[in-house]
């Protein structure tokens, strides 16, 4: 046998191998019931108080009754969508930098027919508070003489970072 026949089937051998793994891995055990548990979609969009959609605001569902998480993200249209939810009652949140989080709860029906209306959340722009919304006084490095911006050991010699009078 040429060696390059040889390879050939070597290579069909761990091709058919990898194949029958890959079977068995994907068989459920005997006796096993198929999994017929009623999933459904959670859809919503969420924008601004004028209307306008967020993109990229993360959105977080939570499952109340056993704390199980799912995270998702508004696409160009403000809109999300999880699939694959267990029926109940959620909580979802969604934040965006910039804007107050918005949340709210609503329940997946268990019915495959019921359908689940679009939740919309609100993003209302942040605003900073009093306290943060004041600037440092200027440090001085002397009774009423501003500092330097830039360290004068980097500046050309003979210039300073003090601006012309």
């Amino acid at each position: 046998m040429s060696g390059r026949s040889l390879a050939l089937r070597l290579i069909s051998s761990l091709g058919l191998l990898s194949f029958s793994i890959s079977l068995a891995v994907a068989q459920e055990p005997p006796g096993a019931a198929p999994d017929t548990a009623v999933t459904a979609k959670a859809v919503g969009l969420v924008r601004t108080v004028l209307g306008v959609p967020i993109l990229g605001s993360t959105v977080r569902l939570v499952e109340i009754s056993t704390g199980k998480a799912w995270v998702t993200w508004t696409d160009e249209n403000g809109k999300f969508e999880v699939p694959g939810l267990p029926a109940g009652r959620y909580r979802v949140g969604a934040q965006q930098l910039g804007f107050e989080p918005a949340s709210a709860e609503f329940t997946l029906p268990a019915s495959r027919t019921e359908k689940q209306p679009p939740i919309e959340l609100t993003l209302r722009i942040r605003t900073l508070s009093p306290a943060e919304n004041q600037t440092p006084p200027s440090a001085t490095t002397g009774p009423g003489e501003p500092s330097s911006a830039v360290p004068e050991e980097t500046l050309p010699k003979g210039q300073t970072s003090q601006p012309p009078t």
